[in-house]
Formats: C-alpha cells, structure tokens, sequence
C-alpha cells in the first residue's frame, strides 16, 4: 500500500504504510525488508515537500529502530 501511495503523491499515507510496514519487519528482525522500508521512507522524505528537511520521519525512524537520530538522518540520505 505504501508504494501504491508513494505513486499517487500522497506522502502522508505512504509515510504512514511504510512505518507500520518497518515495524513489523523490525520487530521480527527481518534486516533485508528493514532495509528496503528505510530506502522507501528515504524517497518519500526527500520528495514530499511537506516532509523534506523537516525531524518528522527522520525522528520516527530513530524511534523504532532505536538509534540515534543523527543515524537515522544518514540513513535517509541518497547514496
């Protein structure tokens, strides 16, 4: 679903999946799907003017993840 509203430019309902999504992959330690949800959160991020350098999801990153913000921050960055 999170894709699915990342291509229709509704960013605050893909945001919204893509968290619930890395939840639960973090949660069951599914390293390879976290991964893939922190790059789609890191699109959405960088593409949604209402969230592009502002803490939001950078903070709510950190939060599930249990890093530091700062980490959170470069993990969003584009590579």
């Amino acid at each position: 679903f999170g894709r699915v509203a990342e291509e229709q430019e509704k960013w605050a309902d893909a945001a919204n999946y893509f968290f619930n999504a890395l939840t639960i992959f973090h949660d069951f330690q599914d390293n390879h799907s976290t991964g893939i949800t922190v790059r789609s959160l890191a699109r959405v991020w960088q593409a949604a003017p209402e969230f592009t350098g502002k803490p939001a999801i950078p903070g709510q990153l950190a939060a599930i993840l249990s890093i530091p913000p700062a980490e959170a921050l470069a993990l969003l960055q584009p590579t």
